[in-house]
């Protein structure tokens, strides 16, 4: 007996079960109105991926990813040109200060009392290198006591605090430094400022790509969908962006935009 009941218990789960599968057969494959709308969703995939928008969309994020890619490989060039251009710079001032030193030393040093050619020849190579501020050794130097030092020193920090001043006046060798560094100076400039111009245009570029690719993206498959379930009787503003959509950047019929060939390929129809 009791067998039996859980037979007929089973039996009974297994027919609800069945029931509920058929229900759903029925509601997913059987029912008029589901098959319409897994119809019109089929289409609207099809005609989701045939659109030219859909086309031009895909171009439209594969040349964005190009521009900003060229963008980076300009912008590291430029910051490569313009160390460069710093380095070059700070190489022709470094050699500016060094002649206008050297010329302070060797025709100046004699300003100071008690110091005349002879002596500060023998200072010179005994302590002068580069800067003026080498002469704070001239004690070393037999004839230098420490009051002749202490006015040494006195006139170095004088020319120290004028040689900013005195770079910009004029002094031997100043020309033919200024000379040597200007074709490459000028070399340096133009590239620089070309690379500049293409980052400029190519950033341009990009921001066209993005107002594009934004507007394009607003399009979903449920748009098409929307509009294929919409009553004949409509009214015809809700296929207004789809008729954009399908036409593209451009239609088929109309040219292709300069920047479209430029950015996307010249054979893109």
């Amino acid at each position: 007996m009791e067998t039996v009941l859980v037979i007929s218990y089973f039996s009974c789960i297994l027919l609800c079960v069945l029931c509920l599968l058929f229900l759903s057969s029925y509601l997913m494959f059987l029912n008029p109105q589901a098959a319409r709308r897994r119809s019109i969703r089929k289409q609207a995939k099809v005609d989701y991926q045939n659109a030219r928008g859909t086309s031009h969309l895909s171009m439209l994020r594969d040349a964005r990813s190009r521009t900003n890619m060229v963008i980076r490989q300009y912008q590291q060039e430029l910051s490569r040109a313009q160390k460069q251009s710093a380095s070059l710079q700070k190489e022709q001032q470094d050699r500016l200060r060094d002649a206008l030193e050297k010329h302070i030393a060797y025709d100046r040093l004699t300003e100071v009392d008690g110091i005349g050619p002879k002596l500060r020849d023998r200072i010179l190579s005994a302590t002068f290198r580069s800067r003026i501020t080498d002469l704070e050794f001239a004690g070393r130097v037999q004839g230098v006591g420490a009051s002749r030092q202490q006015a040494i020193n006195r006139w170095i920090q004088d020319y120290e605090n004028r040689i900013d001043a005195l770079l910009d006046t004029d002094f031997p060798g100043k020309k033919a430094i200024r000379e040597s560094y200007q074709g490459k100076s000028r070399n340096l400039e133009n590239h620089i400022n070309n690379l500049n111009a293409r980052c400029e245009t190519m950033n341009e570029h990009l921001k066209r790509l993005q107002l594009w690719i934004e507007k394009l993206e607003k399009v979903q498959v449920d748009d098409f969908v929307k509009a294929l379930e919409k009553p004949t009787n409509a009214p015809e503003v809700l296929n207004d962006h789809l008729d954009d959509y399908i036409k593209g950047v451009f239609a088929e019929w109309e040219p292709v935009p300069k920047w479209f060939k430029e950015l996307i390929a010249a054979e893109a129809e």
